[in-house]
């Protein structure tokens, strides 16, 4: 006991399982209470009925406490009613942190799960009334308890100790009710004031006001780059082909709204906002190309379109290059001297050639590089003379002179009918992203595979059938801010200058300024976190420390 002289009492009700069972019961009705008096408040009313979602809260909570009184006063000074609501907090704040506290993202899907939670308010916990009830009845027991030791001087540091975590709370609370987070949006070198607000912990804007001062923003550069890339659900996309005909299958994400962003997680299912509509990441692929094969039985397939797949490698790209026999057989590129061709079968035009078998470097400059499909050869034909090379499937070769121009051999066709194609990664750069969606909806006959990417003019989102929306891949890599900004007063004058940063923020007369995140190079503006109970939090907390450092140099003094 803190207070020897004064023992803890226990009103009427003795039995400790009976003060467990009214004590539930009193934080059950409290929470219950409080969820139906702020979904109340929050209910959109119309004229001439608005009156009642400010009237009729104030009288359910006022019925209810008249209700639970008497029961109230029995245990409301009792450790165990104490450390029940304790605990009940401690559940609630773990709720806020395991379920997504994002209001405006969660009623966009529409399930039946989540206006439940959103009921409950459990997708913003730490602003709900039920929340804030919890600690009211801590810091009425708190101040209950503090009641019951006998006035004394030398007690005065168990009055310290019970009451200084009723401040923190009554912080918590003014936090909770009063408190606001917000974004200004500035340009450099002109002051500004007018904050948005934010509504509770959504970042849907509710309202404006001025601050009691103004901020200049002074200077701002990047000072670092992400390449996290979001799966996007955009909305108003037109819908267009990108070869000028009427199509449902491209989008132009130009003026697009982005309605929703998801991070890249495998296998995990995502709903489109007021649709029936769901979709999952099956693959995501960072430098996205077709990896091609053939059958193992080529030599029984006639030669009817002939052709060989390569890699065209030119230093550290690598892109796939396919010539055919009876159509594009011919490349000429700028990192080749000569022409590369293929041919089923030799041509006439160089069997007089000496051709060498054996590999050597040649002074004469190259003129053609001939692919021999048949035979599976590749020939440097020089102005002078010929080498030929038999071919290894996935071996790279290299033009003579040319370290870094060159081939790799994928395989020859008889016939390219029989190709097969698989989307892959050529390696793991993220040179060209995309991802491979999986969409289903509830009166689909089946689901559909979609592959978005970063738009590039026209193209690049999937155009969800028989909706207004589209899915896309974000396409931009993150932007991180340092901004310098200067505090002024209403006449100009400054107050204050700072850095603000990823882990710098400013504070002033009780306002925190932040840093904001964007995937554009457009300057996002500053967060603004309003907090006004964070004087009696700090209060609280010191008359804590000051508490225990009593309680345990009393006790070294005693055992001395």
């Amino acid at each position: 006991m803190l207070n020897p002289d004064e023992p803890e009492q226990d009103f009427v009700i003795q039995k400790p399982a009976n003060k467990i069972k009214v004590s539930l019961l009193i934080i059950s009705i409290v929470v219950i209470t409080t969820i139906i008096a702020e979904n109340i408040y929050h209910y959109n009313f119309q004229n001439p009925f608005e009156w009642i979602r400010l009237v009729a809260p104030i009288l359910l909570i006022c019925f209810s406490m008249a209700v639970l009184m008497k029961s109230m006063s029995q245990v409301l000074r009792t450790s165990i009613f104490l450390v029940l609501c304790a605990l009940c907090l401690a559940l609630g704040s773990i709720l806020g942190v395991v379920l997504y506290q994002q209001t405006t993202n969660l009623l966009q899907t529409g399930t039946t799960t989540v206006k439940i939670i959103h009921a409950l308010q459990l997708d913003d916990v730490f602003h709900s009334w039920w929340y804030v009830s919890l600690y009211t009845l801590i810091g009425a027991s708190l101040i209950g308890k503090s009641l019951l030791v006998k006035p004394r001087l030398t007690h005065g540091w168990i009055y310290l100790l019970y009451l200084s975590p009723v401040l923190i709370i009554i912080g918590f609370f003014l936090n909770s009710l009063w408190g606001w987070r917000g974004k200004l949006n500035l340009e450099i070198g002109e002051p500004a004031q007018k904050v948005q607000v934010y509504q509770g912990n959504t970042n849907k804007i509710k309202g404006h006001l001025d601050l009691p001062f103004q901020v200049k923003l002074n200077d701002v550069h990047i000072e670092q780059v992400s390449n996290e890339y979001t799966i996007q659900v955009v909305k108003n996309a037109q819908v267009v082909d990108p070869h000028g005909n009427s199509s449902e299958n491209f989008l132009a994400g130009m003026d697009a709204e982005i309605i929703d962003e998801f991070p890249l997680e495998l296998a995990k299912i995502r709903r489109v906002a007021r649709t029936k509509v769901h979709f999952r990441l099956d693959q995501f692929f960072p430098n996205f190309g077709f990896q091609y094969d053939y059958p193992a039985q080529s030599d029984t397939i006639a030669p009817t379109d002939p052709g060989i797949m390569v890699l065209f490698i030119t230093g550290s790209d690598k892109r796939q290059l396919q010539l055919r026999a009876n159509q594009k057989n011919t490349l000429d590129d700028p990192h080749v001297e000569g022409t590369m061709e293929f041919y089923w079968e030799q041509p006439d035009d160089f069997l007089e050639l000496s051709i060498s078998s054996t590999e050597r470097a040649f002074e004469d400059s190259l003129k053609r590089v001939i692919f021999i499909g048949s035979t599976e050869e590749v020939i440097f034909v020089y102005a002078n003379s010929a080498q030929r090379i038999k071919l290894e499937k996935d071996k790279e070769y290299y033009f003579p002179g040319k370290r870094k121009i060159g081939f790799l051999y994928q395989f020859v066709f008889p016939d390219a009918k029989y190709i097969t194609a698989v989307p892959g990664s050529i390696n793991e750069e993220l040179k060209n992203p995309v991802a491979k969606l999986e969409v289903w909806g509830k009166e689909w006959e089946r689901a559909e595979y979609a592959y978005v990417y970063p738009p590039k003019g026209l193209g690049g989102y999937y155009a969800i059938p028989g909706t207004e929306y589209g899915l896309g891949l974000s396409n931009d890599s993150g932007k991180r801010f340092r901004s310098n900004v200067s505090v002024l007063d209403l006449e100009g004058m400054e107050l204050q200058r700072m850095d603000i940063g990823e882990n710098a923020s400013l504070t002033h007369a009780g306002y925190r300024f932040i840093q904001k995140y964007d995937h554009s190079n457009k300057f996002p503006g500053l967060g603004v976190i309003f907090r006004r109970g964070m004087p009696l939090i700090y209060i609280g907390f010191a008359g804590l420390i000051l508490a225990f450092l009593r309680l345990i140099l009393g006790q070294l003094f005693l055992k001395e």
